[in-house]
């Protein structure tokens, strides 16, 4: 059970000690999924509700508060948003000295990363940690320079989403 919850939306926020139940997830993925639901996403100038619906529905990971409201701000400002889309294929490496690392043309405003596996990822611009969902429950430490993301597990490539030969797909919401 977490022992302290994000301001506006009530998502779980966990320390170390907190034991992390299945049940804290869902109720975040279902504040997180309305949340994005009321987003108008827009793709080339015109309304595209199918891609954020079978989005929301692939992905059914908790995002930071401040990820949400920074996505959330900027897209009712700009009124679009860009989708950009890659895979990476997994080293099997992990660790401080093997981050995963993603480069994008412009930063994005949230991240989520896919593994065939069911692991689910999301990171947004300033967090500097974070943990997988269907994975294990230790943190992953990240960090940002620019345009780029790294990230790394300090035991295993799963949670790091690198295992050897893996496909890996990467969604990014951009602004317009």
């Amino acid at each position: 059970m977490p022992a302290n919850h994000t301001p506006n939306y009530q998502l779980s926020q966990w320390e170390r000690a907190d034991k992390v139940l299945m049940e804290d997830f869902n109720a975040d993925n279902a504040k997180t999924d309305a949340a994005i639901k009321a987003v108008d996403v827009r793709v080339d100038g015109k309304a595209d509700r199918s891609a954020l619906e079978a989005l929301t529905q692939t992905v059914s990971r908790k995002a930071e508060q401040s990820a949400l409201n920074s996505l959330s701000s900027q897209v009712a400002q700009r009124g679009n948003c860009r989708i950009w889309t890659t895979t990476y294929t997994g080293s099997g490496q992990f660790g401080q000295d093997h981050p995963t690392t993603i480069t994008f043309p412009k930063m994005p405003a949230i991240v989520f990363i896919l593994s065939p596996n069911n692991y689910q990822l999301t990171l947004a611009p300033g967090q500097t940690y974070g943990y997988v969902q269907g994975g294990n429950t230790l943190p992953l430490t990240i960090s940002w320079s620019g345009n780029t993301v790294s990230w790394y597990h300090h035991m295993y490539s799963s949670p790091q989403m690198n295992d050897t030969n893996t496909t890996y797909r990467v969604v990014a919401f951009m602004t317009a």
